[in-house]
C-alpha cells in the first residue's frame, strides 16, 4: 500500500477568531487605569508566590478566613 504524498511547505490558517481578538485588543496602547481608592481594592503590587512554602502559607490564610474569590478573564471564542 502506498504512503499518501505530504504536501510540501505549511498551509497558510485563516487566522482564528480568538487571535483577531487578541490583537484587537492589543493594537492601541493605553495608559492603565488608575487603581479604585476602596478599602477592599488592594493598592500593594501583587505578591507572585514562587515556592512550595509560600503556596502552602497562602493555603493556610485561605482556609483561616473562610472565604475564597477566584477571577479569571478570557477571550471567549464564540461564547
Amino acid at each position: 500500500m502506498e504512503e499518501p504524498k505530504r504536501r510540501s511547505g505549511r498551509q497558510r490558517r485563516r487566522p482564528s477568531r480568538r487571535s483577531e481578538s487578541h490583537d484587537a485588543a492589543h493594537a492601541l496602547a493605553h495608559t492603565p487605569s488608575k487603581i479604585p481608592d476602596h478599602p477592599l481594592v488592594p493598592q500593594d503590587p501583587p505578591d507572585v508566590i514562587t515556592s512550595n512554602d509560600a503556596l502552602d502559607e497562602l493555603v493556610e490564610a485561605v482556609r483561616a478566613a473562610g472565604v475564597f474569590a477566584y477571577d479569571t478573564e478570557f477571550i471567549g471564542e464564540e461564547t
